[in-house]
């Protein structure tokens, strides 16, 4: 990439912007597939813009964070080397985040760090533009959070030397986090597990149901109902006689089920395998955990 070439992505809108108005600085395309063919431009609930996730494990975590409750998440998205606004400051929706300071640039933080920045392949005067997986942006106590999570293989990291490339990109990323007020995370596909990221890719499609099922008053008379019928009887059951109680389809009553779990109405464990059969499994536990996991900063 060139002075031009990157002057015209900032132009276009790339890496900035939130909710469906963001545009992922790295962008799935033709002529940039995954050479382990695990690239996902996934739908994410509430969302109609196409996203970019370099890999699976990526998708999913954006999907737990929706499923804890984030209000955004932006995947791909760019730490930029110069001066620049807070990453929060263009935030259209309330809680307002308020005055924020602008940034200094990462190119500043990697000086002060002794670390070398990084520039384009051919153009050593063209300073590359670093990503972080995924930036979240959540409300906690009224006010909003920002949150980094870098997708990385736990050994990888821990099997480098303190001087290798992963360690001091991971390095530029938590200082940056840090001067932005942000929590950063270092995760990998162990967070997920076997199970959740296939159970939060099921339950996230019917995360807005259309038409009838969209009322918020028989979503959660609906879901009260399943959580009192399914601690003791199967869930398949506790299904069946809410479809009867509320009038609905066998069809639509499994959408609201998913509704009802994915906006964490019904208590359902979803790391574990759901088997229908059987009652509901309690995940009491997970939300705490799971936002320990994302939220916290983890040291290198």
């Amino acid at each position: 990439m060139n002075w031009t070439q990157l002057r015209r992505n900032i132009a276009l809108g790339w890496g900035q912007g939130h909710f469906d108005e963001y545009w992922p600085w790295l962008q799935i395309r033709r002529r940039n597939p995954s050479k382990r063919g695990n690239q996902v431009s996934g739908d994410l609930p509430g969302y109609r813009r196409l996203s970019s996730f370099m890999g699976r494990v990526e998708w999913h975590f954006a999907l737990l964070c929706l499923w804890l409750g984030a209000v955004d998440v932006r995947e791909q998205f760019p730490i930029w080397p110069m001066p620049h606004r807070h990453p929060l400051a263009t935030f259209p929706r309330r809680p307002r985040p308020g005055k924020l300071p602008d940034h200094r640039g990462l190119l500043e933080v990697a000086r002060d760090a002794g670390i070398d920045h990084g520039w384009e392949v051919g153009h050593p005067d063209v300073p590359y533009v670093a990503t972080v997986d995924i930036a979240v942006t959540r409300v906690v106590d009224g006010r909003l959070a920002l949150g980094m999570i870098a997708g990385k293989p736990r050994e990888s990291v821990d099997e480098s030397s303190p001087d290798s490339r992963i360690i001091e990109r991971l390095e530029l990323q938590l200082r940056y986090s840090a001067e932005v007020s942000a929590t950063f995370s270092i995760v990998d596909a162990a967070v997920i597990g076997e199970h959740f990221g296939a159970n939060l890719e099921g339950f996230a499609c019917a995360a807005f149901p259309k038409g009838r099922l969209s009322d918020k008053s028989l979503i959660a008379d609906f879901a009260a109902n399943i959580s009192s019928v399914g601690a003791r009887e199967s869930i398949n059951d506790a299904i069946r006689e809410a479809a009867t109680r509320f009038s609905l389809s066998d069809q639509d009553a499994c959408i609201l089920f998913r509704t009802g779990v994915w906006r964490r109405l019904i208590d359902l464990d979803m790391s574990q395998y759901i088997v229908m059969s059987y009652p509901l499994v309690s995940g009491a536990e997970l939300v705490a955990q799971m936002e320990k996991e994302l939220f916290k900063e983890i040291p290198l």
